[in-house]
């Protein structure tokens, strides 16, 4: 399979996905982005104020992006204000949540088993 039949085939299943749960394509993000980084943060040993996780959640949206920008021409996904649109919503919540863990860490080193890295 060539990287344009999977880009293509990639982008039927987002769409698919979409009118199955009636969810917008920036509202899919936010909602994988937030359930893979708490995936990643507590079932795999890593805390929330862990970059781990956050780095995880990187990777397979920018995964996502470059397949996105290698759909076939004429795909509104290809091309790259979109694909920083979507970095950015996919990419905001887990890193508030990110930031926010790592300063709870700060002030009260007690919660470290809830917080832990």
């Amino acid at each position: 399979m060539t990287l344009a039949e999977f880009a293509s085939l990639w982008g039927t299943y987002k769409t698919f996905l979409e009118s199955v749960t009636a969810v917008s394509s920036d509202a899919l993000h936010i909602h994988a982005s937030i359930s893979i980084y708490l995936f990643v943060a507590l079932f795999a040993g890593r805390g929330l104020a862990s970059a781990k996780p956050w780095l995880f959640v990187l990777a397979i949206e920018l995964a996502n992006e470059w397949i996105d920008l290698h759909q076939p021409g004429g795909s509104a996904e290809a091309n790259l204000a979109a694909s920083q649109h979507d970095v950015l919503n996919t990419m905001l919540l887990p890193s508030l949540i990110l930031i926010v863990a790592r300063l709870v860490e700060r002030r009260r080193p007690q919660d470290r088993n809830f917080l832990k890295r």
